[in-house]
């Protein structure tokens, strides 16, 4: 009996460190495919930024902003990757984006890989630039409708189509992100 015993032992040892090491290589193999040098990044920026008829200079300066170009970025609220979107669950660009789309929302990890992080903060961006188009300041109300969602972009929307936004910006972080993106853009653009 304690022969069987000390036998199950060693068996379940060796089955939890060959476990152990298969994980070890599928996590090291997952991270070698999306690291990214940032001019691979800006590659995919580029293309997703022609699919969703975006300016790169905006789209890097937003993942500038976000995430300094690192695809492990991670914020407070649990925001993912690149373009910080929103994990799977909560209201947000994945959720929408898989709604619009009809498929089944991205688990978080998928939302690490660049292509898919890129993509879909590039139609969430899209389609608020898109909403806001008849402004003067539409880049600044989409940059707070991405940020602060459409509730508080609705707020900051001025009486007039060629008003200004910036100052109407009561979130005191929004405003320095949309400020600091908006700087960033048109350095871009130079």
């Amino acid at each position: 009996m304690k022969r069987r015993v000390k036998k199950n032992k060693k068996l379940l040892i060796i089955t939890a460190a060959v476990l152990l090491s298969v994980l070890i290589a599928v996590v090291t193999i997952w991270i070698a495919s999306v690291r990214a040098s940032r001019a691979e990044i800006i590659t995919e920026v580029n293309r997703f930024a022609l699919k969703h008829k975006l300016p790169a200079a905006l789209v890097c300066a937003v993942i500038e902003q976000e995430s300094s170009f690192n695809p492990f970025a991670r914020g407070r609220a649990g925001e993912i990757g690149l373009m910080q979107l929103m994990p799977p669950g909560t209201p947000g660009a994945p959720e929408e984006w898989a709604r619009i789309h009809r498929v089944k929302c991205p688990p978080a990890w998928k939302l690490y890989r660049i292509d898919m992080n890129i993509n879909i903060g590039c139609w969430y961006l899209a389609r608020a630039l898109k909403k806001w188009r008849r402004y003067r300041c539409g880049t600044e109300l989409a940059l707070i409708e991405y940020n602060a969602g459409a509730k508080n972009a609705n707020l900051c929307k001025p009486d007039t189509f060629d008003g200004e936004v910036i100052p109407r910006i009561k979130i005191v972080s929004t405003r320095k992100y949309v400020t600091a993106i908006m700087k960033n853009y048109r350095e871009n653009q130079r």
